[in-house]
């Protein structure tokens, strides 16, 4: 119905603007190389953090856990880039 449509238009557009966000912050940050990690593009590398984040939830027993695993796949991608 119209509310399941409003719904997934509401959560495509916050979609839209996260990836925009971590696009424009991995740009930003002249120390987070993508390259380094043989990605070629601040897009690409917003979209594997997003993706990375999407399955932290895989073993988590907890909501703590989850936000542990997040954090940690974050921190390794991040320190990557740093080189």
């Amino acid at each position: 119905g119209s509310h399941s449509e409003l719904g997934q238009d509401i959560v495509e557009r916050t979609d839209e603007r996260f990836l925009r966000l971590l696009v424009a912050t991995l740009e930003r940050e002249r120390d987070l190389q993508p390259a380094r990690i043989g990605i070629d593009s601040p897009l690409r590398a917003a979209r594997l953090l997003i993706r990375s984040a999407s399955g932290a939830a895989y073993d988590a027993k907890t909501a703590a856990e989850h936000r542990r695993h997040i954090a940690e796949l974050v921190r390794a991608v991040l320190l990557g880039m740093r080189g």
